[in-house]
């Protein structure tokens, strides 16, 4: 696949330095409709040229990608991660911990139900890296 829609802070900045060409918009503000539909454009846009993408896994963009048919990789810690997670993220972005702690379980159910997506659920101190690798210009799962 071409599409990687990575949950907040579940990502990898060393990765996506070592892959020049690598498109990623994965603010968190996308949490606004502008911004959200600029980050599925361009993910649009890059699959259409043969590039990959990284996406932030947030609501709207998730919509957006599956209304324009495009599959992607869903990657996103798993439930019993909570508390790794939230500490993890605290320490970069308290505010968002403190509503993503508050709304942990609305946000993995919403993930849970895509219809497009190819669910990939990390594990304590996983990042997306872990288990995704390019190659050839695709996303593929690490042996």
């Amino acid at each position: 696949m071409k599409i990687a829609a990575v949950f907040p802070y579940s990502g990898d900045d060393e990765f996506v330095r070592n892959h020049a060409g690598l498109l990623v918009d994965a603010r968190l503000s996308e949490s606004t409709p502008q911004t959200a539909d600029r980050s599925v454009r361009m993910a649009e846009q890059a699959h259409d040229e043969g590039k990959p993408s990284i996406v932030m896994a947030s609501p709207r963009v998730l919509n957006g990608l599956e209304d324009r048919g495009l599959d992607y990789y869903l990657v996103y810690p798993s439930a019993e991660c909570k508390p790794e997670w939230i500490a993890r993220t605290r320490l970069l972005d308290k505010r968002f911990a403190d509503i993503a702690e508050r709304l942990w379980d609305t946000l993995l159910d919403d993930l849970h139900r895509r219809r497009r997506a190819r669910p990939l659920i990390l594990g304590d101190g996983m990042l997306f890296s872990d288990i995704l690798q390019l190659q050839d210009g695709f996303f593929k799962l690490k042996d």
